[in-house]
């Protein structure tokens, strides 16, 4: 009984969501976007007349940031909160520039200090603002235009998450936007990027449970239990989208789907995206795919042999479909730090226009000839390219 009770809370919740995000809906530049087609993010920038607001991990596509550059020109106020030590061999914006910067590097530090030296706050997140744990990446994508819009997206601000061909990126990524005008929600968004300006920490949960939207939008590192409850709403099917999934949690909550009788498809990136990947990496998959395959659920990995633009793609994208009918996109990865430490955005939303090309894009990627099984992914059968 306990458990019924819950999946109706939830139904009702997302119900609720749906039609007040409908209700918001007017603009024609509301809704989904492929970024593979055209991303929202320059005509948004160029639309700007006050305000330009962003929160980001990577920004460096040379387009994005010459819009930019010419907001300023036209007096539009430049805020950006960005992540001070991104994964690995990224650019490390904040600190001095070195010898060993490469060129884009170089260009991202440049520009830093012209938008400084023309009037923009631009700041790094503050790792006090991180989860339980203490450690944490500012890992969402978002931008706020006259605290009237706001897009949020699956990929960064970069070339090959915008597919922008006009920079000439090796790889394109399959990654999503969604802009929304919603009053609530932009207020809302708004809110927490105001709060993460003061880089001191402060009451998010207090913050989204008073805002009257906090079952339309998911806010890192309050993550699991919105998508959680999404994945129990399901009566018919789940396909989920992400780079990896990780987190025990999320596996077994896809897990309990499939036992209840929801038909569950999963597709992640290739592990073979970066080279070979490492005992331990194969350890880990097979442990997650192995027990995916004895609950029935069905599991494909993206490999660059689907093209995106004429180009090599990779799954970036995080996004999960449920019933065919509603759908969540967002910046968070299937990791435990992603829903629970970092900083992250999604949103919820249930309109058929924008929830059908999002299905036919992941039902395509899942049933393409250029994806393969556990077992050719852990042999690099189709995908062993270096990004």
């Amino acid at each position: 009984m306990k458990f019924r009770i819950q999946i109706i809370l939830v139904q009702l919740l997302l119900f609720s969501t749906v039609f007040g995000v409908e209700a918001q809906s007017a603009s024609m530049s509301d809704g989904f976007y492929d970024n593979a087609k055209g991303s929202p993010l320059i005509p948004l920038i160029q639309s700007a007349q006050r305000q330009i607001d962003i929160e980001i991990y990577e920004m460096g596509d040379a387009n994005v940031l010459d819009a930019i550059r010419q907001a300023m020109k036209r007096g539009i106020k430049l805020r950006i909160i960005q992540e001070p030590t991104p994964y690995q061999l990224a650019c490390k914006i904040f600190q001095p520039s070195t010898s060993s910067d490469n060129s884009a590097c170089s260009t991202e530090k440049q520009f830093l200090a012209d938008a400084v030296r023309q009037g923009a706050k631009y700041i790094p997140y503050s790792k006090t603002l991180c989860g339980a744990s203490g450690e944490c990446y500012e890992h969402g994508k978002m931008v706020i235009i006259d605290q009237k819009t706001v897009m949020l997206s699956t990929g960064n601000f970069n070339a090959s998450n915008l597919c922008d061909l006009s920079q000439n990126p090796a790889v394109c990524n399959r990654d999503y936007s969604y802009v929304i005008s919603a009053p609530g929600i932009v207020k809302t968004f708004m809110q927490v990027f105001e709060n993460d300006l003061l880089q001191k920490p402060y009451d998010l949960r207090g913050l989204l449970s008073n805002s009257g939207v906090a079952n339309q939008i998911t806010v890192s590192p309050l993550s699991m239990t919105p998508l959680l409850n999404f994945i129990l709403l399901a009566k018919s099917s789940i396909q989920i989208q992400n780079q990896y999934i990780t987190d025990p949690t999320l596996v077994q909550g896809l897990i309990q789907a499939a036992k209840r009788g929801v038909k569950v498809f999963v597709t992640v990136s290739s592990l073979c995206s970066f080279g070979p990947p490492k005992p331990a990496e194969i350890d880990v998959a097979k442990r997650i795919f192995a027990a995916f395959d004895q609950a029935g659920i069905h599991s494909r990995f993206f490999t660059d042999r689907i093209q995106i633009n004429g180009r090599r793609g990779y799954l970036h994208a995080k996004a999960i479909l449920v019933d065919q009918k509603y759908a969540w996109v967002g910046s968070v990865n299937g990791s435990t730090t992603a829903m629970t430490s970092n900083r992250e955005f999604g949103i919820f939303y249930g309109l058929s226009k924008d929830v059908a090309p999002l299905a036919t894009i992941m039902s395509s990627d899942f049933t393409s000839p250029g994806s393969e099984t556990f077992a050719e992914s852990v042999r690099c059968v189709k995908d062993i390219a270096p990004m």
